[in-house]
């Protein structure tokens, strides 16, 4: 009988110390990467989010196509947001249309001729659960700029300006890579 208490008590014991206990660990901290999916409580449609400080009042647009075969991008594909000029940096959210899920996307830094820089921290894709977000140090691998957009070098600046006509519509569109990306996110 003092085996058996012994045996119950042992046991008892070995398997309260080997349970995982989670109080006394410190907490994990996420290491900030450049690209990284993670989890979101937004709506199911797909979003653009952008991370920008702008000091002057604009509109800010993605464009967007659905399908592979299309090379254009055209203004029934667009969605436009006010901007308020500020000298914090601002979440922008642009919401496309449900059930869009683009294949590829144009993102429109307005048309305030007066604005000049901004300052891009982050472009953040979301759709349903799942989020890409790009970072400003490997924005070169993700986006082409136009004429109009200036990126400088090793800084989150990004510098707005008038082709040689005159013509102010600075943009950036997705490259190949960002493409696929977007499959990755918006594919089960």
């Amino acid at each position: 009988m003092k085996n058996l208490i012994i045996y119950i008590l042992l046991t008892c014991s070995i398997s309260f110390s080997c349970r995982n206990n989670t109080k006394n660990q410190p907490p994990q901290v996420e290491k900030p990467i450049n690209e990284q999916f993670y989890t979101s409580d937004f709506s199911d449609n797909f979003n653009v989010e952008l991370e920008v400080k702008v000091s002057k009042d604009d509109v800010f647009s993605v464009f967007y196509l659905t399908d592979s075969f299309e090379k254009y991008f055209i203004g029934e594909q667009a969605i436009g947001v006010s901007v308020k000029g500020s000298e914090t940096i601002q979440n922008i959210r642009i919401e496309l249309p449900k059930d869009t899920i683009p294949t590829r996307l144009r993102i429109d830094f307005g048309n305030n001729s007066e604005q000049k820089n901004i300052e891009l921290i982050a472009i953040k894709f979301i759709f349903e659960d799942k989020n890409l977000i790009i970072s400003d140090s490997i924005f070169s691998k993700y986006f082409e700029p136009n004429i109009n957009v200036e990126p400088e070098e090793y800084t989150k600046i990004i510098r707005l300006k008038a082709d040689a006509e005159g013509k102010y519509d600075p943009y950036i569109i997705g490259r190949v890579w960002l493409n696929r990306k977007l499959e990755n996110l918006t594919n089960y």
